[in-house]
């Protein structure tokens, strides 16, 4: 929908972003290790945001602006110039050199046996892709599809209808229950429940600058779903409607 829907979650420890639609509401939620500290002032200001070894130092001005995103060994340096702009990412043994002139060009990532060779003209192509027991093929052509996708416990049943379905999602200890109806809910475990609740429709809107958005949950159009919830998406976008979409 020319915008940036990202979903992240990590192998050990879960990590998540979420929800607004031109400001960022998020409420203070603190569940173990995991505290949002989240002020908005019209546009979106994150303070300390630590989630065991993730802290998260941003300001928007405007578009957001990233400083250094610790998380492990992932390091992060974005700024956004109308569109985002990523510098030397690493994380693991995974290199991204990434710069986004209206659409996302993704050069050389190597993560393992992990080679990916991207290059956005208006959708994303992706060639084999091979994580350990993780294979994807994937091509582009309007809309992305995904063969059966197996890693460690992680099976995703997803094929792209015109949107991106994924089924049952189990790692490790955690199962997300999704339901991207305003609210984002998550299952961490038999008991436990973080709710995090969105904006205005139920989402988070990180930066902007000619419609290229960075948006984390919620929506009222499904693109990505996980664990069957009838709404919510992901959708990677850059800016001047030229943007890349997973399952778009």
């Amino acid at each position: 929908m020319g915008t940036l829907r990202l979903q992240a979650v990590t192998m050990g420890t879960l990590r998540l972003q979420a929800v607004t639609m031109g400001t960022l509401r998020l409420r203070v939620v603190t569940m173990g290790t995991l505290r949002l500290q989240v002020v908005t002032m019209g546009t979106l200001r994150m303070q300390a945001v630590t989630m065991g070894t993730l802290r998260l130092q941003a300001v928007t001005l405007g578009t957001l602006r990233m400083q250094a995103v610790t998380m492990g060994t992932l390091r992060l340096q974005a700024v956004t110039l109308g569109t985002l702009r990523l510098q030397a990412v690493t994380m693991g043994t995974l290199r991204l050199q990434a710069v986004t002139m209206g659409t996302l060009r993704m050069q050389a990532v190597t993560m393992g046996t992990l080679r990916l060779q991207a290059v956005t003209m208006g959708t994303l192509r992706l060639q084999a892709v091979t994580l350990g027991t993780l294979r994807l093929q994937a091509v582009t052509m309007g809309t992305l599809r995904l063969q059966a996708v197996t890693l460690g416990t992680l099976r995703l049943q997803a094929v792209t209808m015109g949107t991106l379905r994924l089924q049952a999602v189990t790692l490790g200890t955690l199962r997300l229950q999704a339901v991207t109806m305003g609210t984002l809910r998550l299952q961490v475990s038999d008991s436990g429940y973080i709710t995090l609740a969105g904006g205005d429709y139920g989402y988070i809107t990180l930066a902007g600058g000619d419609y290229g958005y960075i948006t984390l949950a919620g929506g009222d159009y499904g693109y990505i779903t996980l664990a069957g919830g009838d709404y919510g998406y992901i959708t990677l976008a850059g800016g001047d409607y030229g943007y890349i979409t997973l399952a778009g």
